[in-house]
């Protein structure tokens, strides 16, 4: 087997990896299908190989973690899990939170979520009805806790309310989100049939631990993942509970949102659950007053 002879070095939130293969076609293709890396220069030090072999094999390091049938249409979104999951695991300024994000005049809607619970039907709606895009996969949030646009074309999987829609859902670049955010809010939800989005209010250490356990840490980064899922909760307005269709679960969020951006302009800081009170109702706007 002659060695790969296409490469090209990408870097994302302080990662840098190299990826290798020996087919010109899925070498074309690599920025097409990486929208969270850019090309780094060539000079750039890189910490990790990855290898993309027209047969269908993926490695890192020598080290063979998955294998295809070869087809690029199968292999470069393989190729995309495995590099995002990379850096999930090894960016050393910030912590990845799953977790679907949208802002509002500037200030975060935080979505936590494990796959397959509706988050990023949540996100589409949202965004639909004026929200800008942050991602539907994770958070990125910093050592100081404000979270990073981490945007790719959000991926519905079939919620009732999006039959009919495209798998993949392209977000106008006039939607994108551009700056780090805080977030004021943290809904605790997913999808369930007939269910109305009447919420409990939570705690923000509840918000906190419920982040700690979306978030796919490392060991040896534990500590790092708690701090940064405590300063992200703690500016925030935390809800629980389960929600029905995504588009009115939207609007109630978007108005709720509002009132809150509203509230912190004139009063800064009220308004928030206390430490060790119990959950409070929460009541939505209905869609008659949006």
């Amino acid at each position: 087997m002659s060695p790969p002879h296409h490469r090209a070095a990408f870097e994302s939130f302080g990662v840098a990896v190299e990826v290798l293969t020996d087919s010109p076609e899925l070498f074309e293709r690599l920025p097409t299908v990486l929208p969270e890396w850019r090309t780094a220069p060539h000079a750039t030090d890189v910490s990790t190989r990855f290898e993309v072999m027209r047969g269908g094999t993926i490695a890192i390091d020598g080290r063979e973690v998955a294998r295809t049938d070869g087809r690029p249409a199968i292999m470069l979104p393989t190729l995309e899990r495995t590099l995002r999951q990379h850096l999930v695991l090894n960016a050393p300024d910030h912590v990845f939170v799953h977790a679907g994000v949208v802002a509002v005049e500037g200030v975060g809607i935080v979505l936590p979520g494990a796959s397959l619970s509706g988050k990023s039907t949540l996100v589409a709606a949202l965004v639909e009805q004026g929200a800008s895009y942050y991602s539907d996969e994770y958070a990125a949030v910093d050592r100081a806790g404000s979270i990073h646009p981490f945007p790719r074309p959000i991926s519905l999987r079939g919620e009732p309310s999006w039959r009919g829609r495209p798998a993949v859902v392209s977000v106008p670049e006039e939607r994108l989100g551009r700056e780090p955010i805080r977030a004021g809010l943290i809904a605790l939800t997913s999808y369930e049939k007939d269910a109305e989005w009447r919420p409990a209010v939570r705690t923000r250490a509840e918000g906190a631990i419920a982040l700690i356990e979306h978030t796919p840490a490392t060991e040896l980064r534990a500590a790092q993942a708690v701090e940064a899922a405590h300063r992200l909760a703690r500016e925030a307005r935390v809800l629980s509970g389960p929600r029905g269709e995504a588009a009115a679960t939207a609007r109630s969020l978007l108005a709720g949102m509002r009132l809150l951006v509203d509230a912190g302009r004139e009063s800064p800081g009220e308004g928030r659950p206390e430490r060790g009170r119990g959950p409070r109702t929460f009541e939505p706007a209905p869609a008659s007053d949006i």
